[in-house]
């Protein structure tokens, strides 16, 4: 299952949001199994909950063929996005909770005191806020439990795979806005979504348990954990429902809450137990992939080390000795030696891997106040940990950071480099580090100290790199470095241009072409061109678009195209010594056409109680072969009540009853078969 990439296609369909995966209107999700096509829409707000309620949006499905710059648009299927009728549900409720919670969340003004009075809902209906906001909460909800309460909600559809069809296109409109969403669903690369990894361990009696969830919610809202006693024969449900981790997108409280955790107890140690995760998707199924861990139960440690005695060491190393009953070898793993260089702070680790029959350890000490503990690790992954203990380094006077550290390369690659040195009698010399990459540690370069004030290195001419990073610290005859000099970054003299923008997504609709590129891979780019000529002989490459390093926009829309024109797109970067680079690999492509012209503007009506009609008033530009306007009278459907020639711009609806509602929606058609998008629904009350 997937969750779709949402466009807004221009004039047609509304504004576009480029790589997303939801609109401000709905998320989508997808999937393929056992030959069906699953589509589902859930609504983000509640004004497009209840245009699917009201039966106020349309659906259209699309197999798409021919080239991607000229694509092909066949309709397969059409249908009014709406619930199913009430008295076709209230009849055939599904004996579950979600049939209920999802019917009452669309009907529940429609549904008998005593229903309501039996089911769950009433109780949370009744809190405070608003009550239809609440409904297309539960209705969200529920809907992840079944597939046939979405079909029946109006909140997606299900369709077989159509023999030979690798895209489909689907249309969802209008949106509360106008809009019209499109999806792409690319059947032939179609895979079932990865889970996480299950992580095992097993102790006495007990298995914890762990998995990631935070890049997996795009996928799915929850997760099944199944348990099997007969090596995966019958399984058994570990939890009644889903589990749903909801704290694993909060900000700045670590990683622990980007994880679910289940410790589960065992029968005995001896019976071998499997474990399986699967994903709870949004159209009320598991996912077809799965993760399986096996293991057993098994006594494990529970005493923690005692560090007996410990010793300093002229060359800054701590002999540590400590105790450990040898019974529990056998149980053992490791013992590790953490340190912190200030009591109680988190550790980390200066040795691992002490075999578990070792009892001392020599460990270099990187503090003047080294806090050790001795940790025991089982392998069943339990660790304790001794007290701690102090021990001092032998000597913590560094030496002083060198001086007015400074460099230049000339244009043959040389390096001349000096620094001003110091007087200390300790002194063994300088080491010099370098890198050619501004984030990272620098590699030290000189194997033996340096004695100063000066030094001659080379760079390389012939790598694109435009700068060397270099830094310098002292080294005393124990070991001891001072702390770093600022980096120095020098210039390399530029004899490379930089490499173009790589335009790696074009998108088109009725009267735009979206397009998106990479940053140049060079790191001194300063200024972007985007250029753009057409098929015709002589075109030459135009500017379209320019903007320095520190506005860099990856994404633009050239509206000023023609339909049935080929435009040719691609990319200069300009280096700040004024090197162009090459023109980037061109994009070429047309626009689509859906068949669909621009927007009815304007469309208005004036009750005229006097006359007892009703005048309809409209703008459009264009010059269709004539108008459908369609009618309703209160609560019944829209029905056509007349076809009006495509040069009229107004239309008197006469003799009408006072005290009703008029409902008004318009469409244009045109000569070659395109059409207008409906206009909204507009309602006139005759007093």
């Amino acid at each position: 299952m997937k969750q779709l990439r949402v466009l807004f296609l221009v004039i047609f369909y509304g504004m576009p949001l480029v790589g997303a995966a939801q609109s401000a209107a709905f998320s989508f999700y997808y999937k393929l199994e056992q030959a069906q096509l699953y589509v589902r829409w859930l609504p983000q707000d509640v004004a497009h909950f209840e245009r699917v309620l009201d039966g106020n949006m349309q659906m259209e499905l699309y197999r798409v063929g021919g080239a991607a710059s000229l694509p092909e648009f066949t309709l397969l299927e059409t249908k009014v996005v709406q619930p199913l009728a009430y008295t076709a549900w209230r009849s055939a409720v599904l004996p579950n909770e979600w049939d209920t919670l999802a019917i009452t969340s669309v009907y529940v003004n429609e549904l008998d005191a005593a229903f309501l009075q039996n089911g769950f809902f009433s109780p949370a209906y009744e809190e405070e806020g608003d009550p239809l906001l609440l409904r297309k909460e539960i209705n969200n909800y529920a809907l992840g439990y079944s597939w046939p309460s979405i079909e029946r909600s109006g909140m997606g559809f299900k369709r077989p795979l159509d023999k030979g069809a690798d895209l489909y296109a689907l249309r969802l409109f209008p949106t509360a806005a106008g809009d019209t969403l499109l999806l792409d669903i690319n059947v032939a690369a179609w895979e079932a979504p990865a889970l996480p990894e299950l992580e095992a361990k097993f102790k006495d009696k007990h298995v914890e348990l762990k998995w990631r969830t935070l890049e997996f919610r795009n996928h799915f809202f929850g997760w099944y954990l199944d348990r099997s006693l007969d090596n995966g024969q019958s399984w058994e449900p570990v939890f009644e429902l889903p589990l749903i981790n909801d704290n694993d997108t909060i900000v700045g409280v670590g990683d622990a809450l980007k994880y679910a955790y289940k410790t589960d107890y065992l029968p005995s140690n001896d019976v071998e137990v499997l474990y399986r995760l699967q994903g709870a998707d949004f159209m009320g199924g598991r996912s077809e992939n799965a993760r399986i861990v096996r293991g057993k139960g098994g006594e494990d440690i529970s005493k923690s080390p005692l560090i007996t005695n410990t010793m300093q060491t002229d060359s800054n190393y701590a002999v540590i000795y400590w105790g450990y009953d040898p019974a529990w070898n056998d149980k053992l793993q490791e013992f590790r030696i953490v340190v912190t260089d200030t009591a109680g702070k988190a550790p980390e680790i200066a040795l691992e891997g002490i075999l578990p029959s070792q009892r001392q350890a020599s460990v270099f000490m990187k503090y003047r106040s080294n806090f050790f503990r001795v940790q025991a690790v089982s392998r069943q992954g339990t660790i304790l940990s001794s007290f701690e203990s102090l021990v001092m380094m032998y000597d913590d006077e560094p030496p002083a950071v060198p001086r007015d550290f400074q460099g230049r390369v000339d244009s043959t690659g040389l390096v001349q480099l000096s620094w001003i040195t110091s007087s200390e009698p300790d002194l063994a010399g300088y080491y010099l580090f370098k890198s050619y990459h501004a984030e990272g540690e620098l590699a030290m370069i000189t194997p033996q100290p340096l004695p100063g004030p000066t030094h001659i290195d080379t760079v390389n001419m012939e790598i694109s790199n435009e700068w060397v990073y270099y830094q310098l610290r002292s080294v005393d005859t124990r070991g001891n470095s001072s702390a770093f000099t600022p980096v120095l970054a020098l210039k390399k003299p530029d004899v490379h241009p930089p490499a173009a923008a790589r335009i790696i997504k074009v998108d088109n609709s009725d009267n735009r072409i979206t397009l998106e590129w990479t940053t140049s891979p060079s790191e001194d780019a300063q200024l972007y061109r985007l250029l753009r000529k057409t098929d015709e002989a002589g075109s030459q490459w135009t500017p379209l678009l320019e903007f320095d390093k520190e506005d860099f926009v990856s994404g633009w829309a050239d509206t000023l195209v023609v339909l049935g024109t080929t435009y040719s797109y691609t990319t200069q970067v300009v280096d700040d010594d004024g090197l162009v680079s090459d023109y980037a690999q061109p994009v070429k492509v047309r626009l689509k056409d859906y068949g669909v012209n621009e927007p009815i503007r304007e469309f208005t009506g004036i009750a005229d109680s006097a006359t007892r009609s009703i005048v309809l008033d409209w703008e459009y530009g264009a010059s269709p072969r004539e108008f459908y306007l369609y009618k309703a009278k209160g609560d019944a459907p829209p029905s056509l009540l007349k076809v009006l020639p495509g040069e009229l711009r107004s239309f008197t609806d006469p003799a009408l009853a006072s005290g009703t509602t008029y409902h008004y929606i318009l469409k244009a058609y045109f000569k070659n078969g395109r059409v207008s998008p409906y206009t909204e629904m507009i309602s006139i009350t005759l007093e």
